[in-house]
């Protein structure tokens, strides 16, 4: 019998086959990643120590949440934009914070 290997299907299949949980913080990370590139592209010289010292660990940059104020405030997003990404945020905070099971169609 066959095995279905999931690394070769698309993205778009891969989520829908994770639980709510795993799909939105997955799918907050694809977010989160391309917003800390955009942070650090207006970072000239950034060197590797210092981008870990900015944005791993407790560095101003290391959350999310951090990094869409920081986006924000330099204009690289605009408001509407910093409003979606911390609903995701939050979405994906309420998903990976808590015991209770939570799906999509959750009241909250």
């Amino acid at each position: 019998m066959a095995t279905l290997d999931a690394s070769k299907l698309p993205d778009h299949i891969k989520i829908s086959l994770m639980t709510h949980s795993s799909s939105a913080v997955v799918l907050a990370t694809k977010v989160e990643r391309p917003l800390e590139r955009l942070i650090q592209a207006h970072m000239p010289g950034l060197s590797n120590r210092r981008k870990a010292k900015l944005f791993k660990g407790y560095g101003p940059f290391a959350t999310f949440s951090g990094k869409i104020d920081i986006a924000l405030a330099f204009g690289h997003i605009n408001e509407n934009l910093a409003r979606t990404l911390h609903a995701i945020r939050e979405i994906r905070n309420a998903f990976a914070h808590t015991e209770d099971e939570l799906h999509f169609h959750h009241k909250d």
